[in-house]
């Protein structure tokens, strides 16, 4: 899979400080293969390349088009293993509070990770495949967490006095 890096325009240049301190113009930086200058470690550890990211400095696209949102999504930027898969794909999903069980995301066999950002003054408890268990992983209230190695349906039920939903963020291989 390539990482594929354009300029915005926002800015002139965008230099990459824990990336050696590379420098990207605009606009003479379009669609530059990013993963043949870095490894796939190095893109996703970038912090540089997160927020220069987040704040809308670049664009990042995967070979089949598919767009690295937010620092995020590009923390689980990875390599893809087998030549059956040759790309991810990555949904976005925002799903509102529910003080009963609600589906925050359904079965995949193909999810690599998920990141659940509860976006609510009060806390999120998630639980996999079965909404009627008392099994809960705990996401405090502003804060997020990755889960990986479940392919399960994922349920969620907040506190009371829930202001807001969570943002789902799914990657899957193709």
């Amino acid at each position: 899979m390539s990482i594929l890096i354009s300029t915005t325009g926002t800015v002139n240049s965008v230099t990459i400080g824990d990336l050696g301190g590379r420098v990207f113009l605009h606009p003479e930086t379009n669609n530059y293969e990013l993963s043949e200058e870095y490894t796939y470690d190095e893109i996703s550890g970038s912090t540089d390349l997160g927020v220069a990211l987040n704040a809308g400095y670049i664009k990042l696209t995967n070979n089949v088009g598919v767009d690295i949102a937010n620092s995020l999504e590009l923390a689980n930027v990875q390599a893809i293993k087998s030549s059956e898969n040759i790309g991810t794909i990555t949904t976005n999903d925002y799903v509102n509070k529910s003080y009963l069980s609600v589906l925050l995301a359904a079965k995949n066999n193909n999810r690599c990770c998920i990141w659940v950002i509860n976006e609510s003054k009060k806390d999120l408890y998630i639980n996999i495949d079965n909404p009627a268990t008392d099994k809960f992983i705990k996401i405090k209230k502003d804060a997020q967490e990755k889960i990986e190695g479940i392919k399960g349906a994922i349920y969620g039920i907040w506190k009371p006095g829930a202001d807001k939903g969570a943002l789902i963020i799914e990657t899957s291989f193709e």
